[in-house]
């Protein structure tokens, strides 16, 4: 309430004053999305708030796929621009992470941003990895060796045997960089449906390197058509490739989907059911994904797209030169 003084007398009006809580801001400008990082890796971007005194404190995490969320650093003052902090990645198992940046103001809003990134390189200080054979099976003379591994670059990862822990040889990792998001499928219930990401594939391979198949379309000599590739990096013989039509049309209009899916469903939607790794000696590894019953789902932009709901890779079949099945 103010008053005011005129020449005729005073007057008193009512003010109001409108508080807007304004949320503090965070953002990763580097590295960008399917970025290949190796080493120590400089993470920028912004840590703040519009009113800088508003600010509280920032956090950085990484997240490998399917382990949890490691803190980085912290801190209480903001960051324009610059570089955040210092992510050493050289004693972690490569692979898919997620870097998340948090922001909190005064008020106790906060705000986030994540980015996806390719962890590759074989510079890894102060690694120790010890393995324990417990069986092995003769197969048409070709063993099959059952083995307990534990290694210090999979500290943050939980499996069967514990963190740290990994079963050679049916318990081949296989990541793929895809984006995931849960939503209501139409005959009720929650299921994920695949919404982005770069498609390279990074897998454990026999020998124990973990290494990154490359995703890229390439022009074939059809109209309007693609295929799918993954290549592996320089000194990797190995070969990946997707099972069945491994075809992607791209039609005027902007229609694109693949030919193992449908023209709704779109391109991104799509989601690879199965792979097959050959190594040098001829020796098959089948790499597929549980059939866990799609649906279609509403994404809540309007529209209902079809999720195939399938599961995480696992390996289902190794075969020899001779196509004799040992797993």
């Amino acid at each position: 309430m103010a008053e005011i003084k005129t020449t005729t007398g005073t007057a008193t009006i009512d003010i109001y004053v409108q508080v807007v809580n304004i949320s503090p801001i965070a953002s990763i400008t580097t590295p960008t999305v399917n970025q290949q990082v190796s080493g120590f890796v400089d993470i920028i971007g912004t840590a703040g708030d519009v009113v800088p005194v508003d600010f509280s404190s920032w956090a950085l995490t990484y997240e490998p796929f399917g382990g949890i969320p490691t803190q980085i650093a912290t801190g209480t003052t903001p960051v324009t621009d610059a570089t955040i902090a210092t992510w050493d990645t050289t004693q972690l198992q490569n692979g898919v992470y997620t870097i998340t940046l948090t922001t909190q103001d005064k008020s106790g809003q906060t705000a986030t941003a994540s980015v996806q990134v390719q962890l590759v390189g074989e510079l890894k200080v102060g690694n120790f990895r010890f393995t324990q054979q417990d069986i092995v099976i003769p197969v048409q003379g070709l063993p099959i060796t059952v083995s307990r591994t534990y290694d210090t670059l999979n500290k943050d990862r939980y499996k069967d045997l514990g963190h740290g822990w990994t079963l050679d040889i049916s318990d081949m990792d296989v990541q793929e960089d895809q984006y995931r998001e849960a939503f209501e499928s139409i005959s009720g219930g929650m299921i994920p449906l695949r919404i982005g990401g770069g498609r390279d594939v990074t897998i454990t391979l026999p020998d124990g390197r973990v290494t990154v198949f490359g995703f890229e379309l390439k022009p074939t000599t059809e109209p309007f058509t693609y295929k799918a590739v993954w290549t592996g990096p320089p000194g990797v013989f190995d070969t990946l490739i997707m099972n069945g039509d491994n075809r992607v049309y791209a039609l005027f209009g902007g229609i694109v989907y693949w030919a193992q899916g449908t023209q709704d469903q779109g391109y991104e939607y799509y989601e690879v059911p199965s792979f097959t790794l050959t190594t040098v000696d001829g020796t098959k590894y089948l790499v597929e994904k549980e059939d866990l019953g799609g649906d279609y789902v509403d994404t809540g932009y309007g529209e209902y797209v079809f999720s195939q709901n399938l599961g995480a890779p696992k390996l289902t079949r190794i075969t020899d030169t001779n196509n004799n099945t040992l797993l």
